[in-house]
């Protein structure tokens, strides 16, 4: 990082206790993860909580375009997909992010506002007992 000269800038945190990931999230402008599959060790992001913890959190949200990561970012929405073996758009959609406080503020809103909407509780055990009384089918 000091080669970048980012140091200043960039916080790499590496293991975060659940208990201080509010505190996290709260110091960011932004939450950039840009996963990526690695098809020959069969890893791939099946979906993603971390990019609904952020979106909670109000933080627009700089994601790889890989796995399920789609299904909890909503491109241009809550925040931007990007290709994640191409270093100069994961910078590019950080950069635009940064340098519109406005675009940051929508997609922080429209994050908060689709976690609830889409991945409460209320709304995952709603959609559960349906399916439920939709296997049972009259019994």
């Amino acid at each position: 990082m000091a080669k970048l000269g980012v140091e200043r800038f960039v916080t790499f945190a590496g293991f975060v206790p659940d208990e201080e990931l509010p505190g996290c999230y709260a110091a960011a402008d932004l939450f950039v993860m840009v996963s990526r599959e690695r098809p020959q060790r069969g890893d791939v992001e099946g979906f993603g909580i971390v990019y609904l913890e952020a979106s909670a959190a109000g933080r627009p949200v700089v994601a790889g375009r890989s796995g399920g990561v789609s299904d909890a970012v909503e491109d241009g929405v809550s925040g931007l997909l990007v290709d994640p073996e191409d270093a100069g758009a994961v910078g590019e959609a950080v950069s635009q992010l940064l340098r519109d406080p406005g675009l940051r503020a929508r997609m922080a809103r429209a994050g908060r506002q689709r976690v609830r909407d889409r991945f409460s509780v209320q709304r995952g055990s709603g959609a559960f007992m349906e399916m439920l009384d939709e296997l049972a089918g009259g019994c």
